[in-house]
């Protein structure tokens, strides 16, 4: 960027964190009022959208809309999964699942940051390393099961 527009670099991710802020308290309002796959379906495609948006973007505005809404979507999903991590493992087994998600995607971060600084341009990243990853996700994560209702009897 041209040093008298870094402010730019700067608004776009501050747009990201608006993003995550807001999703994190709608998406939680959905996933509690609605049911919690519902609130990570949700999620996913309002992330997907955000990425389809970046990857085609052609100036600033749909850029920090893309952030938007990959932020909206993705803090989203992240908190509707620790929810239910909370609700559905016992024991120590939470802490340590909970834990091994952070490192996941904690390496993740890393990997797609390493793919960045070698790949030059942006777009490419986004479309196959977190895009294509994202849809997968979403289709995998609808084709998991409800968890059974236990009765006494």
């Amino acid at each position: 960027m041209v040093c008298s527009q870094e402010w730019i670099a700067s608004l776009l991710q501050s747009i990201s964190y608006l993003g995550s802020l807001i999703g994190y308290m709608i998406m939680s309002h959905v996933a509690d009022n609605y049911g919690r796959r519902k609130g990570e379906y949700i999620s996913w495609i309002v992330c997907i959208v955000g990425q389809v948006i970046m990857l085609f973007s052609f100036n600033v505005f749909m850029v920090g809309v893309g952030s938007f809404f990959m932020g909206f979507g993705a803090n989203g999903a992240i908190t509707i999964h620790y929810s239910f991590f909370k609700e559905l493992v016992l024991g120590k087994t939470r802490e340590r699942m909970i834990i091994a998600i952070q490192l996941a995607f904690s390496i993740g971060i890393s990997i797609v940051s390493l793919l960045s600084y070698f790949i030059d341009q942006w777009k490419y990243t986004l479309g196959f390393f977190i895009l294509i990853p994202s849809i997968l996700a979403m289709f995998l994560f609808n084709r998991v099961e409800e968890t059974p209702e236990f009765t006494i009897k």
